[in-house]
């Protein structure tokens, strides 16, 4: 997996003071998924991706490590 998508879930998931059970059961994907997807063991698919997002309050751009750099919209990695 992506150690970038691997760090975005559990920083934010720490920055939010949720332990990986209490992102589970807000986003609604499985414990195991969640340690998996931190681990960098497999990347989610994208149900799970939105699920995670959402319960994380975080985009997607965010969590594929894009950023918006300035006001003329350009994305970069």
């Amino acid at each position: 997996g992506c150690p970038i998508r691997r760090q975005i879930v559990l920083c934010n998931r720490k920055e939010k003071g949720l332990t990986q059970k209490q992102l589970a059961k807000k986003s609604g994907v499985s414990i195991s998924c969640i340690r998996y997807y931190e681990r960098g063991n497999v990347e989610p698919g994208l149900f799970n991706l939105v699920c995670m997002a959402d319960a994380l309050e975080i985009g997607l751009d965010e969590y594929i490590g894009r950023k918006i750099v300035q006001k003329n919209q350009k994305l970069c990695i």
